[in-house]
This record gives structure tokens, sequence and C-alpha cells, in this order.
């Protein structure tokens, strides 16, 4: 009897008659009916093919189209035929390696559309109103045509849709009965009526779909069905602010876009025809997001009405701030679930689906109850979960290093921030304010102090704009996403932000040598770019997390590679080191470990973050009783700008990079450093009407383990060398004596073979709204208490080759970790025998030689 092989048994049945015994494919219903219909001869085999359905997705490389894309991906019966501008992207080919026909297309070319869909069973159409609304070229067009950047988007987005429409019009035979799947929204206009006359977003989309088409192709009227998003849950993104005009307690529909889109939009398919959904994973208000954030994140959150003239007024695009002005009131009233169809009872026939392990009620839309049901228990919990504890990542992840950037005639560095995950503005006003510069980089300050030296982090551009000379790297988009969309979009400069699809999954190898590795090249590009449009060049500092993959696999191998590629060049990184207080990744001691045994052969200076004390200060003496991250990146970034004062202001006995790493490191692998910052209390509100600060109290501080922001007490080991930053209307005769006085009166803190260990130095531009302040950078021997933590969590799991199979999956092999153990104990050790180290011993030892020698 004929078997069939294992690709056989996939799409194909078979039906023999010997002994009367049939071979089919169990999935593939028409088999069974066959078999009980004919007899066949003993020597023939009747083999059945099924062909898969065809769906083309408009957009596939967006949200919406990627999400509808990865569900029928997971059925077998369907073959995704993915549309996208550039095959050629990252995201493009990471889809086609996945199984899905990537072909070129343009929403504004119809004669590509109609190719594209050619032998298409099903259509899921996307348009794009915000892509024309934002590009410069589409603003300069809108401007020559003397209309709005918001009405010339809206002519864009309109044109798509009917350029969609005339496409599949010319193969509605080959479509199925409910085959052209659109995602839409309501017309603002009529829904208002006539109150939200520019509401352009949402009726550029209701004038096509379903205006357009219900009016010039009927018969493809009758096969669309028209899904409505509710309101994207990265809407609280949108602005500086989560304040919008939306009443507190109106009830809005919200969706996890990425997430649940695919769901949706399966489910439907499965419906008949002519059917308009409100796509919605949970119906809340804003006062409710507020709430459920406060319990997920332990911080207070209020949600707060404003009027439609003060939310324009805090947006830094005021035509962006109308558009999304007019979204929020549309919300309020009379709300998106106001839909233009006919109603209909919640009957007994609506299907309960099952997509991607979630179950979906697909309902249609009636007066009393308008939305498509998500299943999966609290949908807008689950997403601020994720978004919250899976995506960010430890404490400052990242992101501190955006307050740092450059290009000075006298010295230029260049900031690399791997992993700069949720973008926090506080991070990059810190040093764009203090040189007088908005959130859009141009230049609003009133001193020339501010521009004096504003080319070291900064390089200008056309109308006094300064641009950071910074390189954003992430192995996901969300990132970038998030800065693009946020209050600093238009500081960065986008050909600067380097990322990829697939993420590091907090491994180590793939940052370093798989996902990281396809990335690097692009990356170092543009740090090449950079580096060239420096006068003096002299260094890199890298921010980066040892927790996660991305930080700490890509970070430290960028750390080798630019090491190999500009020798000469100080090489400083600011490494945040993960603690159990703030971590969300078991695998945390063997990246951060691994990534000591790079930072020790590659860096000259690591400034080292950890999140176990900056959390311990936001609770003690900030009185912040659950800190966010926010709150630990306030703190990295205040201290990356005390370190930065020197390069970036004029003063006395100023330090840059080079001059610190002389006096800071005595031994080449001994350059990690503690660092705190003084007063703290200072970053209270409303705290520095109630003390008046002198230069003693100020430098006590400095030394208070209390304010350090590494989990290790230097009480318990020696200052190899120390380096004490002011900044502010101080005399530098008096700082000098507080310094020696410290000194004299802990001497046992301080090394005795190295004489004047501390470094000072000063700038009298204080930082903003302090009279002075101080930034303290120590090498201490007691660093080596956070190296034993972090030493002795890897060895607990490395005993026992726990998690192992994860990196030498990725091409690792095990004697790495075992290297890298080895030498963060060689580190440990050197720490503990410089503390030890006396002149005293030095002297009976020198003795001793001379008495044999005699």
């Amino acid at each position: 009897m004929y078997k069939p092989s294992k690709n056989e048994r996939t799409n194909t049945a078979i039906i023999t008659d010997s002994d009367k015994s049939k071979v089919y494919d169990p999935k593939i219903d028409p088999i069974a009916a066959i078999r009980d219909m004919i007899d066949i001869p003993c020597d023939i085999t009747l083999r059945i093919c099924i062909m898969p359905k065809l769906i083309c997705v408009i957009g596939v490389t967006g949200n919406q189209g990627g999400s509808v894309a990865q569900r029928f991906l997971q059925d077998p019966t369907f073959k995704v035929r993915g549309l996208t501008r550039n095959p050629t992207s990252e995201k493009a080919k990471q889809l086609a390696a996945q199984g899905i026909e990537i072909v070129q297309a343009e929403l504004n070319d119809v004669q590509s559309l109609k190719y594209a869909f050619r032998g298409a069973s099903l259509i899921f159409s996307v348009t794009q109103y915000w892509e024309p609304f934002f590009r410069p070229d589409c603003r300069q067009e809108a401007q020559a045509q003397g209309i709005s950047c918001r009405k010339y988007a809206y002519n864009v987005e309109y044109q798509q849709g009917r350029n969609i429409a005339d496409a599949a019009a010319t193969i509605i035979d080959s479509l199925e009965s409910n085959g052209f799947l659109v995602s839409t929204l309501s017309h603002a206009g009529i829904c208002s009526k006539g109150v939200l006359k520019e509401a352009y977003h949402f009726d550029s989309k209701a004038d096509v779909f379903p205006r357009y088409i219900d009016e010039k192709y009927p018969a493809l009227a009758a096969k669309m069905s028209c899904i409505q998003t509710g309101c994207f849950m990265t809407s609280y993104r949108l602005l500086p602010t989560s304040c919008f005009t939306t009443s507190p307690d109106r009830t809005v529909p919200h969706l996890d876009v990425n997430a649940d889109m695919g769901n949706f939009v399966y489910a439907v398919a499965q419906r008949a025809p002519g059917g308009h959904y409100m796509a919605e994973g949970e119906s809340c208000s804003w006062s409710e997001v507020a709430r459920q954030w406060g319990e997920i994140t332990g911080q207070k959150a209020s949600y707060e009405q404003i009027t439609e003239k003060e939310l324009i007024g805090i947006t830094p695009d005021s035509e962006f701030g109308k558009e999304v002005s007019d979204m929020f009131t549309y919300c309020d009233n009379p709300g998106l679930s106001i839909i233009e169809v006919d109603t209909a009872k919640n009957s007994e026939d609506d299907v309960l689906l099952e997509a991607n392990g979630d179950f979906v009620h697909a309902q249609r839309s009636t007066a009393d109850s308008r939305s498509a049901k998500l299943g999966v228990g609290d949908p807008m919990r689950r997403y601020m979960a994720r978004i919250i504890i899976s995506s960010s990542f430890e404490g400052t992840r990242g992101n501190t290093s955006t307050d740092h950037h450059v290009d000075s005639k006298a010295r230029c560095n260049l900031t690399i921030c791997a992993k700069s995950y949720t973008f926090r503005p506080v991070n990059a006003q810190t040093v764009s304010r203090e040189h007088g510069l908005d959130h859009n980089g141009s230049y609003q300050g009133s001193s020339s102090l501010q521009l004096d030296r504003i080319g070291v982090y900064f390089s200008e551009g056309a109308n006094t704009k300064f641009v950071p000379r910074a390189v954003l790297v992430d192995l996901e988009p969300g990132t970038m996403d998030a800065i693009r969309s946020g209050q600093f979009r238009n500081m960065f400069s986008p050909d600067n932000m380097v990322f990829g699809q697939s993420g590091a999954g907090n491994n180590w190898a793939k940052g370093h040598y798989t996902e990281g590795a396809e990335l690097v090249d692009q990356v170092l590009d543009v740090v090449r770019r950079e580096a060239e449009g420096c006068d003096c060049l002299q260094g890199f500092q890298l921010t980066h997390s040892l927790g996660g993959g991305t930080g700490s696999g890509m970070g430290t191998l960028l750390l080798s590679k630019i090491r190999e590629e500009y020798p000469d060049r100080i090489m400083a990184t600011y490494s945040v080191i993960p603690s159990p207080k703030v971590s969300d990744t078991v695998v945390e001691p063997y990246n951060a470990t691994l990534s000591f045994h790079q930072l020790v052969e590659n860096a000259d200076e690591t400034f080292c973050i950890d999140n176990d004390a900056l959390h311990d200060i936001c609770q003690r003496t900030l009185k912040i009783s659950s800190p966010s991250y926010g709150d630990l990146n306030h703190l990295v970034s205040t201290v990356m700008s005390g370190v930065s004062t020197s390069l970036r202001f004029p003063g006395q006995l100023n330090s840059d990079l080079r001059k610190l790493a002389v006096n800071m490191v005595p031994f080449p692998r001994l350059h990690f450093f503690m660092v705190g910052y003084a007063p703290l209390t200072s970053l209270m509100p409303g705290a520095k009407a109630f003390r008046h600060l002198t230069v003693q109290a100020l430098t006590q501080q400095m030394f208070d383990p209390k304010n350090m922001m590494a989990a290790s007490d230097f009480r318990n080991g020696r200052f190899l060398t120390c380096s004490a930053l002011f900044r502010g209307k101080l005399s530098m005769k008096e700082a000098e004596q507080q310094i020696y006085s410290l000194q004299s009166h802990n001497s046992a803190y301080f090394v005795d073979w190295i004489p004047n260990n501390i470094q000072t130095s000063m700038c009298s531009v204080p930082a903003l709204g302090q009279e002075m302040s101080g930034t303290f950078v120590g090498n201490s021997t007691a660093l080596q208490e956070i190296l034993k933590r972090v030493g002795e969590q890897f060895a607990l799991m490395f005993r026992r080759k726990a998690f192992l199979h994860w990196y030498t999956g990725e091409g690792m092999d095990e004697m790495e970790f075992t290297e890298a153990e080895s030498n963060m104990n060689d580190l440990i050790s050197e720490y503990q025998q410089y503390q030890d180290a006396s002149t005293e011993e030095e002297y009976e030892e020198e003795h001793e030689e001379a008495y044999e020698e005699e």
C-alpha cells in the first residue's frame, strides 16, 4: 500500500482500497465524503490537494498589517502576501523568512496595487494619514498649495483609499464573499452633527470606507466589512502630558493594536459580509486607565481634563495639537462608539472564535453594543504590564544617555545609547535646558556661556537648531517609536536611530553574536559619520544596561568594535548594574558577568550605576515609596550632567574625559567608578526654600555613603582615587580647604600610597535651579561588593548549568562563561590586594630584601 511522505501528508489526502483501508489527512473534511462515495481499483491512488487561500495584507511592516499577517500566518489554509513600499527593508526580510510573500506596492500607484492583488481571496486594507502629516516635504507642498498640513494629509489618505478601492474592484470575482476587510474610522463631521469639521484623520478614512465604495463599486461593497479601531493603548504617549480634552468618566474603547488587531480581523473574516465592527480590547475611562496604571506601577496617577486651547498649547506642533484635540473631543462627544450603520439585535448566532489562543467575540455593532470583544480577562492591564515590566528595562535602561551628545572645536565626544527604551523627557531636558535649547533643539537661551561650548555635545543645523550627536541603538523598534512620537521627536536625527525588529530576548548571546552582530555594521557607519563631523574627537560615551540582552550583549560588541577602530580615543561607559529590587529578568547575573568581562578589556572609564542604590535613594532620601523608572532615570541623568559639566562650560581646574582617566585610573583594569550627587534633596519639589547650603555641608553630602549610586559602602574599602566636581558660585579656596579637611579626618578610607588622590574641578555655571551642587566620582576598592553580589548569583545558576542552553544555542561556548567568571574573580582579588596594601608593608619588604642581599 502506498504511504505518503511527511511533506505529502501536510497538504495531501490519499485514498486507497488496499484491504479496504484508507489513508487520508483528517484535517481535510472532503476526504471523508469522497472515501464513502467511490471505489478505487487497488492499483490506483487518488491524491486530492487543497490549495491555500491568498490574503493580501497592506502595510505588512506596520502595526496593523503586521498583526494581521502574523495571525493569518498561523492558519495553514491561508497564504499571506505582504505589501510594502520597501521590500528590501530589514523588517520585510524578516517577514519573508517567516514565509510571507513580500511584494512591492505603493498606495499612491494604482497599477502596483492591481499587480499585488492578483489572485487574492481576501484583502486587508489600511491607509496612512500620519506619514504625510509629519513629512517635511509634504508640509512644504501643503504650504505651496496654501492649505494646512492636516488638510494635505487628508487629501493624501483619501486618494490612497480610492486607489485601494479601484484596484480591488478589478479582482472582485476572486474575492470571497467577505473578502474585503478594511480598517477605517467613523465620520467625525457627520457623527458630531457638524461640530467637528476638521477631524481629518477620521473623515479621510470614512469618506472612502464605506462612502466612496458604496457609491462607485456596489459589488465590492457587498463583499466588504469595515473594522473601526478603538483608541490605541499607546495614545497616552502622544503628548508631553497625559491630560486630554475627554471627560474623566467618559468610557472610551481601547485597543492593543499590535497584540489584538490580527485576532479581530481573523474573527471578522469568518463572518458574513457587510458588517461594521469596533475592534476594542476594553472600554474604560481615562480615569480608570490612570487608576490601573497606578496599581501596576505603584505610583500615584491621576487624569485631568483640560481645554482644547491648553492641549494645543502644550503640544510642540500646533497642527498636531489641533488634530489630537479633535480626536479626544470626539471621544468625549458623541464618542468613538458612534457608528453610522444599521442597528441589529445581539442575536444568538454571534460567533465565538478562537484566535491565536485568545477568544474573540466578533459582534455586530448595535445601539447598545457596538464592539468586538476580546476575551482575555483584562487587556488594558495586560498591555500596561507588558510595556512596564517586559519591555522596560533595569532602572535606567539606557535612556539616560539622551542628555549627552557632542562636538566642539576644543573637544568632541560621541554618545552611543544601546537600548534606550521608555524615553522620558526629563532625561533629555537636563543638558538641553542648561544650554537654552527647547524640545525641538532650537536655542531659546539668553547667555553666551550656553553657546560657548554647546558644540561638545551638539552639532548645529539650520536656523539655530542644534542636534544631539547621539547614536540611539536598539534591537526592537519600540524604543524609537516612543522617541519619534514623544516630546523630543524633532530633536534627534532619524538617521541616527538604528534598530532591529526581533529584539535580544534578554539574551547576551543574541545581542553579542547573532541579532546584534547583524546590526553592528549599520551602527558603525553612523558612528563613523558622526566622528568625522567632529573637529577634535576626544572619545565616546556608551550608555547601556548590563542586565538585558541589547545593552549588555550588543553594547559590549559595539564597545569592542569602536575600540578596534579608534584605539587612541577615550572609551567611557555608563553601565547600569541590575538589581533584584528592579528586575524583570532571571538571567541578569549571566548578562552582567559576561559584560564585565568585556568592560575590563575595552573600556577606559566605567561609571557604575547600581539600580539597588538608586532604589534606596529614591525611597530613603527623596521619600518616593515606589520609585518608577522615570525617577531612577532622573537621578542618573543628573549625575551624567555633573560629570560632563567641565566639558560643556568654562571654569577653574577644569577636567575632561582624558584628564579624569589619567587622575582616576592607577591600574588599567581598575577603571570602575562609583558616583554620587549632592544635594539630592534639591531634586525634591519645594525643598530648596527650607535650607541654606554651605560649601562644608555640600562637601560632606558628596562623600556621604547614602548619596552614592552604587550599593557598596565605601567605608568597607579604601579610595584609590576620587574626583569632586563643584558647580555654582562658591569659593575655590574654600572648596579645596573642605576637601583637604575631609580627607584628613577620614584618612583611613584613602590608600596612603597615592598622595593627593582627590582631584578637584570647578565650574562657575550652576545647575538649573540650584546655587551650588557637586558630583562625586570615586575609584574605591569597596566596589568589589557589587562584583561579589553579581558573581555569587552567577555561580548559583552556572554551577547547575541553568538556562545555559539559551546561550549555547546562539553559538556561545560554555568556556566563555568560565572565562568571564574567572576574570571577575581576578578583578575582585585585585581590588582586595590594593585595599590591603600600605606604605609600611612596602618599606618592610624593601628592608628585608636589602638584608637578604647583605
